[in-house]
């Protein structure tokens, strides 16, 4: 099985345009996480910032994806932090960034 990504599509916070990235992610408490490298200085994560209502979906590249609804949070609990930290090392051997939670709306 090929290796699956989370597609998120924010709303370009100059723009007004959608934004489509393909990233890492993991799964926790039945949310979506992802890490942001450049932490705020990400430009989805800016998007996130000025508008938190996103539209995501899992799928492995080139399949076709159904979108769904959902809000993104920065994560700034540090229990939630070390838990979602702990999958990222384990799943990826990586968990240096900014945490973002994305649940469906």
């Amino acid at each position: 099985m090929s290796e699956t990504f989370l597609y998120l599509t924010t709303t370009g916070r100059v723009t007004g345009n959608p934004h489509e990235i393909e990233i890492w992610y993991v799964d926790h408490v039945d949310c979506f996480y992802l890490c942001a490298e450049k932490r705020q200085n990400a430009d989805w994560v800016k998007n996130i910032m000025a508008d938190n209502t996103v539209q995501f979906a899992v799928a492995e590249r080139e399949q076709i994806r159904d979108l769904q609804a959902g809000i993104a949070t920065i994560v700034t609990d540090n229990d939630e932090v070390q838990a979602v930290s702990q999958k990222f090392d384990n799943k990826y051997n990586w968990s240096d960034g900014l945490f973002v939670r994305i649940c469906s709306a």
